[in-house]
């Protein structure tokens, strides 16, 4: 004899398949949930180290750097200078400055030895590696 059953045979098939559907909403629910926390967690942080790195530096922070932009500027203006006294002198010992074509004897020509002016001197963006200024000299 046949057991008796309280559902229609199609009932289970249809449940089935209600429940299947549900699961399937439900992840892509949780899906989406995670997807926006991940993204709202990454643009704070990344909101945040931009803020961090980009933000206003205080007057006594840039009166330093400007103090320190100005000593690195004197100090490599003083080892120029330096250098070229040296390099003078040296050529002078070794007799080249009575030369025409190094600037001695007469010779009117654009080669100047250990004359160089401050305004020869031309200030060029700081290194990006030291974060000192570089200097072009003419």
């Amino acid at each position: 004899m046949d057991s008796p059953q309280l559902t229609e045979p199609g009932v289970k098939t249809f449940l089935s398949q209600i429940l299947r559907k549900c699961h399937v909403v439900k992840d892509q629910f949780y899906n989406t949930l995670l997807n926006l926390g991940l993204l709202l967690v990454f643009i704070i942080l990344v909101g945040g180290i931009l803020i961090y790195n980009y933000r206003g530096t205080s007057p006594e922070e840039q009166a330093l750097r400007s103090e320190k932009r100005k000593a690195a500027i004197l100090e490599n203006i003083r080892k120029y200078r330096k250098y070229e006294q040296q390099r003078s002198q040296r050529l002078a010992g070794e007799g080249y400055l009575n030369h025409p074509l190094e600037g001695g004897g007469g010779y009117q020509g654009s080669i100047h030895i250990g004359r160089t002016q401050p305004q020869d001197i031309t200030y060029r963006q700081s290194n990006l590696l030291t974060g000192l200024p570089t200097f072009e000299i003419f």
